[in-house]
């Protein structure tokens, strides 16, 4: 169930990021010279938060599980990985 709830939330995320982003500069009342990179940047960690919804998923799941070695493996593993695709999009793509 928390996967579903997870990827409904990505998929709302992903749907409506240009209105939520158009709010959110409102209300924070952002100059035009700071809404370009602040627009750049929030383009992309929209499209970081459904990794991050289904990332506190399996740790949550492996936590409850009482599974540490796998939650161990997972933590370890999970940041090079993440390094390795920052990597890729900045320089390959």
């Amino acid at each position: 169930m928390p996967m579903i709830i997870a990827s409904v939330m990505a998929a709302l995320f992903l749907l409506l990021q240009q209105p939520i982003q158009h709010v959110v500069f409102i209300m924070m009342k952002t100059e035009p010279s700071v809404w370009a990179f602040a627009a750049d940047y929030y383009d992309i960690r929209i499209w970081g938060a459904p990794f991050a919804l289904l990332n506190y998923c399996i740790l949550g799941w492996l936590i409850g599980a009482s599974n540490v070695k796998k939650l161990s493996v997972f933590t370890t593993l999970h940041e090079p990985i993440k390094h390795c695709i920052r990597f890729c999009f900045k320089f390959i793509i």
